[in-house]
């Protein structure tokens, strides 16, 4: 299986359409809504709640996938699925914390 890119610049770009301003806009908003999920995410696998945590996942990955954090919307995709199979995949979850990190840091430099 391939890694997804960690963002896909010309989604974002393309979003934007050149507009460094929205660019920076629209990646603070995702910052601090993405980071409300993954703690969603967080807490509903320490719970062992696989319902709540395909519905932080499904969100979570929509607004990745959306913003063009790609590797993100991928990793929360399949702890959506899991989840939807009654699994707590706590091994994607600590993935998406590191890749959300990760995200938040490489969505932080101008561009």
């Amino acid at each position: 299986m391939s890694v997804a890119p960690l963002i896909d610049h010309r989604r974002l770009e393309m979003l934007c359409a050149g507009d460094r301003e929205l660019r920076t806009e629209l990646a603070d908003l995702f910052v601090a809504e993405a980071a409300r999920h993954v703690k969603n995410a967080s807490s509903a696998a320490a719970a062992a709640d696989p319902r709540a945590l395909a519905k932080a996942a499904h969100v979570l990955g929509g607004a990745a996938n959306n913003i063009g954090a790609t590797r993100l919307g991928s990793l929360a995709n399949q702890a959506e699925d899991r989840a939807k199979a009654g699994e707590v995949a706590n091994d994607l979850i600590a993935e998406i914390e590191r890749v959300f990190d990760e995200t938040r840091t490489e969505l932080a430099r101008p561009s």
